[in-house]
């Protein structure tokens, strides 16, 4: 018998059992029954034992008897010491037709209720300041300092093996000698060629008799070329801007999705930049050519009447076109010797960069981001480095934080500061923080080989972690977060309410014995249920209908 300081027995009788039912009460302890069974009260609140038979004693009839009533309810409460305070829970005892069975109840109470969410993660410093790889190629952790190891501004910590690039920098050296004396050749030549012009259009000047046909030339040749060659470029530039037009608008798109990052989005706008410049120097090009080239070379032509005059027009467009060629011949050289120049500075940059600094004074904490990965990356000597990985930290330790995952059926409930207490186990310290941020997108997780959304939720801790001595990033955190406090909330055990379909029901205690009741639940926690609607104060339900009335379960869920 369950204890508590008020008993009741219910005992509810079918009309068919009536005329097969004995039921004694005797207030002595251990006074026989009419059957010859002992009822032992025991100490305390008086109590009150039921035996109920199915059918005649010994195969006899026994006459039928009509009942006053159709049900017979007997109830014994017997009150003991401290019975005013309200009874947590009551044992009932229900007859059925041919057995009695016994099951345990809990009184729906009102009072306070906490409801948590529970989560494990690790410290962390809210202010760190990073030390990332900066070498664009692939290399080798040569060196570093140890974890814990307090550092000087500007102190080495940490060397990347840099003789590939090294050798890499001594070829590029060579290639830069060569590719600069092509370019000195080439401004060479162009002066020579600038001298030759010039002699070429004095001899030019007295010859007159080619002036019509390098009207002509001009008037159907070259000025038709140039012309089809700038609408040329200008339909190519508009269609280059409306294709960077195009990737930009879906660049916004998928960047406000979070699926690129802003500076692909800058890059994507960049080009619809170019495209715009490109094409206004294209138009540019074009009205130069129609309103004033065109213009001023016909009026020169049709000035010089005589040959000597075509003569010379013609010898220009003949030394241009050569003056053009040492000039493209220049230009490429030179931006052969400028491409090998910004290779070897990049060479040099990153050997440089193979040489890593501490970015301030403080403590290295290596960078180990188990959380976040199904393989831990372990900082240590000999391990391949990539570009832009994060080594180790310089942290802050006057501000820490935890990082957790929350599941996504769960996210609803967690919101930007919300109170919080920190568990650090290994510390046995507990400390005082609050939400301070929830990731709005889920990250994708494989969790016992399936896929899980779960959202990056940084709790900062709030108390002045300096006083506690100990405490490092990276040591394991359990979060406790308080989503709800209420003072007075209607409420049960969880294992007293349960799900038949999509409805909640409890077995409430009747008269007639326990019946299915539907409710309507509020929050819940790992203890109790808040009741919405459906009970009330003082009402006693099945305290484990699951198991206490599995039948019964079984055939109401048949039925759903």
């Amino acid at each position: 018998m369950l204890k508590t300081q008020s008993t009741m027995s219910t005992i509810i009788e079918d009309e068919a059992l009536r005329p097969d039912v004995g039921l004694s009460c005797e207030p002595e302890l251990g006074s026989p029954d009419p059957h010859g069974e002992n009822v032992h009260h025991g100490a305390g609140p008086m109590t009150a034992k039921t035996d109920v038979k199915s059918g005649p004693r010994n195969n006899q009839s026994v006459p039928r008897r009509r009942p006053t009533s159709r049900w017979l309810l007997t109830l014994f409460v017997v009150t003991g010491l401290g019975a005013v305070a309200a009874a947590l829970d009551i044992s009932a005892l229900v007859l059925g037709k041919s057995d009695a069975v016994t099951v345990k109840t809990v009184a729906v109470e009102r009072g306070p209720m906490r409801v948590t969410l529970t989560e494990s993660g690790h410290l962390d410093s809210a202010n760190n300041l990073s030390v990332i790889n900066h070498c664009e190629w692939s290399t080798t952790l040569l060196s570093i300092v140890p974890e814990g190891t307090h550092v000087e501004e500007g102190q080495i910590i940490c060397e990347l093996d840099s003789s590939r690039l090294r050798e890499r920098a001594d070829k590029e050296l060579i290639d830069l000698t060569e590719s600069e004396a092509a370019l000195h050749q080439a401004r060479q030549a162009v002066k020579m060629q600038q001298a030759e012009n010039d002699r070429r259009i004095a001899a030019g000047e007295m010859r007159v008799d080619m002036a019509e046909l390098d009207l002509r030339e001009f008037k159907e040749g070259s000025f038709i070329q140039q012309q089809d060659e700038i609408e040329g470029e200008c339909a190519l530039a508009a269609e280059e801007l409306t294709q960077a037009r195009e990737k930009y608008e879906y660049a916004k798109r998928v960047s406000a999705k979070g699926y690129q990052t802003q500076s692909e989005l800058e890059s994507a706008r960049l080009k619809v930049s170019r495209a715009e410049i490109s094409l206004q120097k294209a138009q540019n090009k074009k009205k130069l050519l129609e309103d004033f080239t065109y213009g001023r070379t016909m009026a020169e032509l049709e000035a010089n009447l005589r040959n000597s005059r075509l003569e010379l027009a013609r010898t220009k467009l003949k030394a241009g076109l050569a003056m053009s060629q040492m000039r493209i011949s220049e230009i490429s050289r030179e931006r052969r010797a400028q491409r090998d120049r910004e290779y070897l500075d990049r060479l040099l940059r990153n050997i440089e960069a193979c040489t890593i600094r501490a970015p301030q004074t403080g403590q290295i904490v290596y960078r180990i981001d188990s959380l976040r990965r199904s393989q831990p990356e372990t900082i240590e000597e000999g391990i391949g480095v990539r570009y832009r990985q994060e080594l180790m930290r310089v942290p802050d330790f006057s501000r820490m934080q935890v990082e957790i995952d929350i599941h996504e059926s769960q996210i609803s409930a967690v919101e930007e500061g919300l109170p919080v207490l920190v568990h650090v186990e290994s510390l046995g310290r507990t400390l005082r923080g609050v939400v301070d941020s929830v990731a709005s997108i889920p990250s994708r997780r494989f969790r016992s080989n399936q896929i899980v959304r779960e959202f990056e939720t940084v709790i900062e801790i709030t108390d002045d972690v300096t006083k506690e001595q100990g405490l490092m990033p990276g040591m394991s955190a359990d979060v406790e977060i308080l989503v709800s406090q209420r003072d007075s909330v209607l409420q049960l055990p969880v294992d007293s309410v349960i799900a038949i379909g999509s409805q909640q029901y409890a077995f409430v205690i009747t008269e007639n014995g326990p019946q299915a009741r539907p409710v309507e639940i509020g929050e819940t926690n790992d203890v109790s249920i808040e009741i919405v609607s459906g009970l009330s104060e003082g009402d006693h339900v099945v305290e484990r209908p699951r198991i206490e009335l599995a039948d019964e379960l079984i055939r109401l869920e048949s039925q759903s």
